[in-house]
């Protein structure tokens, strides 16, 4: 063995997957390419009662494949971990497209950087993306590394030992798993590192807005069980568009000869999607938007759309009123 691949530790891609037919075929396809040594990294897909031709176009690719139907998605990934043989696990999703350096380029930052409990990065769109997919998310690679709050599932890697100690992902939380894990290891004073090489092609974005409300439904449902300082801001913020939504007609009947009741009211029901918007912008470093008004447009309406879906999640779910009872 060359002394180049001496240093570098075996990996275990963990994948979860249910009806991925459509996509799990270009994720594989982008695994086998990977800069990396094929001895030292190993492939396991997680299936969760795929109904579809999912499992045989893995086992096609000669990948470990397994089957675990009950499952929510943290318990797929720490069920894929327990069966794992790496000394680093790297997570990603069945419909995520990786680029060529991203374990190398991984292994190197884990092993380089101190006092870092997780690398990754975040989401492109592919090239032939809707509207609401391009204004979600952004289409070109930005540069550098810089230190996050949160890494996604879909391009989260950690070393074996530091996941272990955490034992892992949260099992019962229907969503945002990858939030609250974020949230312990930054807890430990372990820093999460964003790479722009890191960043993943994700074809599994809403392309249309009311696949955005869809989604949010379901992470909704998942809000108050992974209600930690990590999820506060988006928790509080959908309470604040929830209420003054519901309250909207009941101070337009009651307070209709003092506008100003219902001037504060639809402030407070706007205020969610345009500070989300703002943020949104920020993050991904298109300043450009604060000048575009078209494309403030569509990002609000996106954000809009966000936390409708965020409030029905929360009135969907029964633990909300167990709690709050």
């Amino acid at each position: 063995m060359s002394e180049e691949k001496s240093w570098l530790p075996f990996v275990s891609i963990i994948i979860p997957m249910l009806n991925a037919e459509s996509t799990i075929d270009k994720c594989l396809q982008s695994i086998q390419v990977l800069d990396y040594p094929q001895e030292k990294f190993e492939v396991i897909l997680i299936d969760n009662g795929s109904s579809d031709a999912s499992k045989s176009i893995g086992e096609r690719y000669g990948v470990t494949v397994l089957d675990d139907p009950y499952d929510r998605v943290g318990g797929l990934r720490n069920f894929g971990a327990r069966h794992a043989r790496g000394d680093v696990f790297a997570f990603t999703d069945s419909d995520c497209i990786l680029p060529n350096g991203w374990l190398r380029k991984s292994v190197q930052l884990l092993s380089e950087k101190d006092r870092i409990g997780a690398v990754g990065g975040g989401c492109l769109v592919p090239r032939k993306a809707t509207w609401v997919e391009k204004a979600w998310a952004p289409s070109s690679i930005p540069s550098g590394t810089h230190l996050t709050n949160s890494l996604p599932a879909c391009n989260f890697i950690l070393i074996r030992e530091l996941f272990e100690e955490l034992g892992g992902f949260r099992e019962d939380l229907i969503a945002s798993e990858d939030d609250e894990l974020s949230f312990r290891i930054r807890k430990m004073g372990l820093g999460l590192l964003a790479c722009g090489e890191l960043f993943v092609i994700h074809l599994g974005y809403p392309k249309t807005l009311w696949f955005v409300t869809k989604r949010q439904i379901w992470h909704g449902k998942a809000a108050v069980e992974a209600s930690t300082a990590a999820l506060s801001r988006i928790f509080f913020m959908t309470i604040v568009f929830l209420f003054s939504f519901l309250a909207l007609p009941i101070s337009v009947v009651m307070f209709k000869d003092h506008p100003y009741f219902i001037i504060i009211n639809m402030f407070l029901l706007f205020s969610s999607p345009v500070l989300h918007t703002l943020t949104h912008s920020f993050r991904i470093r298109r300043w450009r938007l604060l000048f575009e008004l078209y494309e403030i447009v569509q990002l609000f309406s996106i954000y809009f759309a966000f936390y409708v879906g965020r409030s029905i999640g929360l009135l969907m779910s029964y633990k909300v009123f167990l709690r709050i009872g």
